[in-house]
């Protein structure tokens, strides 16, 4: 994971800072419930997930690197977790000096399974809405959800901008 972060840090360092009206890093929390809708509820698993990312803002579009991991609820780490990292891009509904801006985009993700007895990545994608709430000029909290087709989370997070 290092590795990943560091390669962000180089291509972000690559790309000219005044195309982009502001870089951010990102970091959030949340649940999630794996299986629905192609597995009942009943036989799906609950999860909580963590994910911290780098991006880049224009006036109404933001592209950021994340890199997230998806644990069981009870935190029992022999079922294993999911490592995901993702390429996403979102459009922002609103102008970078509104308090409130919600968004929509997706993304492209590499999946990594880490069990005891296993390990494999795959390729995937994922959906995302949200919301951006602005604290102040650098700083803003968000609600987002993100469904990657076997699971769906919501997680709260912020931003930091400079």
């Amino acid at each position: 994971m290092s590795r990943l972060l560091v390669l962000l840090a180089v291509i972000l360092s690559a790309v000219p800072a005044a195309q982009a009206q502001t870089t951010f890093v990102s970091g959030d929390i949340g649940a999630a419930v794996v299986g629905p809708p192609f597995v009942s509820l009943s036989e799906g698993s609950l999860g909580v997930t963590s994910r911290a990312g780098v991006g880049l803002e224009w006036e109404r579009v933001q592209l950021e690197f994340d890199a997230g991991v998806l644990a069981p609820a009870d935190f029992d780490l022999s079922l294993g977790a999911l490592l995901v990292t993702s390429v996403d891009g979102s459009f922002i509904f609103r102008e970078p000096d509104k308090d409130v801006r919600p968004y929509l985009g997706g993304g492209l993700d590499f999946v990594f399974l880490l069990s005891e007895d296993l390990f494999f990545g795959l390729p995937w994608a994922h959906l995302t809405a949200g919301i951006d709430t602005k604290i102040s000029d650098r700083s803003s909290v968000y609600v987002e959800g993100r469904t990657y087709g076997l699971e769906s989370q919501v997680s709260l997070g912020t931003k930091f901008r400079f």
